[in-house]
């Protein structure tokens, strides 16, 4: 089983300090390929794959493999789903938005 990773990065908004976003990681899982987004990027940073992966409105979960390669995922993970492979190599990672208080 990969090791799960949990982060939260915290956004301040003007009279609420609630953590916003929250990161789930799997350490050596690769999503399904068929839901890669075309686009890759040169990086091996969760927060710069994240960003890039917000900017894209099509975007719904991230991977960075081998160290540096950022790849957008259209869809996500489910519970107990197939869609993620063994790979050791990758860091499959999903977000939760939650709504302001």
């Amino acid at each position: 089983l990969g090791a799960i990773i949990l982060a939260t990065l915290s956004y301040t908004l003007a009279f609420n300090s609630q953590p916003q976003l929250t990161i789930k990681a799997v350490k050596n899982k690769t999503f399904d390929d068929f839901y890669i987004i075309g686009q890759t990027f040169d990086t091996g940073n969760i927060a710069d794959c994240l960003e890039h992966c917000l900017e894209d409105c099509l975007c719904q979960s991230f991977q960075i493999c081998g160290g540096t390669k950022c790849q957008l995922c259209s869809s996500h993970k489910e519970e107990n789903s197939s869609l993620l492979h063994d790979n050791d190599t990758c860091i499959y990672a999903m977000y939760e938005m939650r709504n302001a208080q």
